[in-house]
């Protein structure tokens, strides 16, 4: 969080006000995005500790650290802001159509690609656990599965440091 708080501000001088503004903002967030209740009374290392170590935290992994463009295409894959959705390429004016290329049946959105194109079952299934996935299921799965599954569909470059 601190990274956000004080982005372009190197030459900033913290006084101990401003550092509790910016730890009782983190905690915030932290816990609206844990959908944790306020009345919850929680030492704030506690909170850290636990928000390192929980599935919101998109910047780790089991075998390390999220590259950058992982950490991008997720949060726009996440919001259906993405180049990689032929939907989205077709609201900013990029394709002609929404049409998938691959099953052509439906429009290529977040939903669909990640979760029903019947083109993409077998490598769903070996890379996620299923062949077809709700939107509530691909929310909660696991953020390094869901770039295995881009890498595997070839919608992401193979990973040169791996």
């Amino acid at each position: 969080m601190w990274p956000v708080a004080t982005h372009g501000c190197e030459s900033w001088t913290l006084r101990k006000a401003e550092q509790r503004i910016i730890d009782a903002f983190e905690l915030k967030t932290y816990r609206r995005l844990l959908r944790v209740p306020w009345q919850t009374r929680e030492r704030t290392t506690l909170w850290r500790d636990s928000v390192e170590h929980s599935r919101w935290n998109i910047r780790r992994r089991e075998e390390g650290v999220f590259t950058r463009q992982e950490r991008t295409t997720l949060a726009q894959i996440r919001t259906g802001h993405c180049a990689l959705l032929k939907a989205y390429r077709k609201r900013i004016g990029i394709e002609d159509h929404r049409i998938c290329e691959t099953c052509k049946i439906e429009d290529e959105d977040r939903d669909h690609l990640l979760g029903k194109c019947p083109a993409w079952s077998q490598e769903r299934r070996e890379t996620l656990g299923k062949q077809f996935l709700s939107h509530n299921e691909f929310i909660k799965a696991d953020p390094a599965d869901i770039i295995a599954f881009l890498r595997r569909i070839g919608r992401l470059p193979a990973n040169d440091s791996a």
